[in-house]
């Protein structure tokens, strides 16, 4: 029984390079939540890195701008603050 969108694993994905990871409040503090980055000139996405529900919970609220001027409230999480790839068990 899964609940992610890749066995039990969150999958966020930004259009920018630099992109954050969006962690919402209502999700769920166990999960493993991963950031991919999506250049669609080049048809490539890039497993940026990862990190637990609960820790990013632990980072401040904060609203970004998205899409069509809509705002997201979230914990929104840095590329330096996620763990490496290599670490996410399988």
């Amino acid at each position: 029984d899964y609940d992610g969108d890749v066995g039990d694993i969150q999958v966020r994905t930004t259009p920018y390079t630099n992109g954050s990871l969006p962690v919402y409040p209502t999700d769920d503090p166990d999960a493993r939540f991963v950031l991919v980055t999506l250049d669609y000139s080049r048809c490539v996405a890039k497993m940026v890195g990862w990190i637990y529900g609960r820790e990013a919970q632990a980072v401040t609220l904060s609203i970004k701008s998205r899409a069509r001027g809509k705002g997201s409230e979230a914990h929104w999480i840095g590329q330096a603050l996620l763990r490496p790839m290599e670490e996410l068990d399988r």
